[in-house]
């Protein structure tokens, strides 16, 4: 991990045309009954799971963003591929937890008593462990990233009234301070936790982006055109 990039894009920008924001969904039906084989063990291998639902490949970005950005997510991967970067987001490479999660509840958290219900100490338990597969795997991936590129990173934070920037969610959260601890080993980071009263979970995190390089759909542009008269692909993002 060398930097970590901050760029706001929306669906009509010019780099974004002629790209699909396709997803294959043969390879997830693929991709869906090897986890379904797993889950239906006597036992779940962890470890199994894990490498089935994340896996890790060595890239030069990692697209961090929400989730209702998926699709500019898709077609920002599409365009830095066609300039020769390799790139990954969660959706294309890596299963759904909320979906996995679901399946194993059904499976192994239901109530003795009641098996139409489902006891809600097993599905801490559950949710413990497929959320520590995530954040084991993100921290991975990220190790395997170039860059990290936050996308659209305002679409995800607030200001309270001490304008202070407060991040809705954790997963990108937690990819922007593990990108942090790798580029500039810090051991203790001091982040601090924010409250607010605001559904459907009022947690929110401090954020700081002054140290984030900006980019924007002129700059791409910009890249593209060093990358068409064969500049080193590295080279011409390091000058923008």
């Amino acid at each position: 991990m060398e930097k970590i990039y901050s760029l706001n894009l929306n669906i009509n920008d010019s780099i974004l045309s002629g790209m699909t924001g396709a997803l294959d969904l043969v390879k997830y039906q693929t991709f869906n009954s090897g986890i379904n084989s797993i889950i239906n063990r006597t036992k779940i291998d962890g470890t199994d799971l894990s490498d089935a639902l994340f896996p890790i490949n060595d890239v030069d970005f990692f697209v961090s963003h929400n989730h209702k950005d998926k699709i500019i997510a898709e077609k920002l991967c599409q365009f830095l591929e066609k300039l020769g970067f390799t790139t990954f987001i969660d959706e294309r490479v890596w299963g759904s937890c909320d979906a996995v999660l679901n399946d194993i509840d059904k499976k192994y958290c239901r109530m003795e008593s009641n098996p139409n219900n489902f006891d809600s100490s097993k599905r801490n338990r559950s949710t413990s462990h497929v959320h520590a597969m995530l954040s084991s795997a993100l921290f991975t991936q990220i190790v395997h990233s170039k860059y990290l590129l936050v996308l659209n990173l305002d679409n995800s934070i607030n200001n309270n009234e001490n304008l202070v920037k407060s991040l809705e969610s954790p997963w990108i959260y937690e990819e922007i301070i593990f990108a942090r601890n790798i580029i500039w080993h810090e051991q203790n980071l001091n982040e601090e936790f924010a409250h607010f009263e605001k559904e459907p979970i009022p947690i929110f995190y401090k954020i700081d982006t002054s140290n984030f390089a900006q980019l924007n759909n002129s700059k791409l542009i910009v890249l593209k055109q060093l990358i068409d008269k064969q500049t080193n692909k590295y080279e011409a993002l390091k000058s923008l």
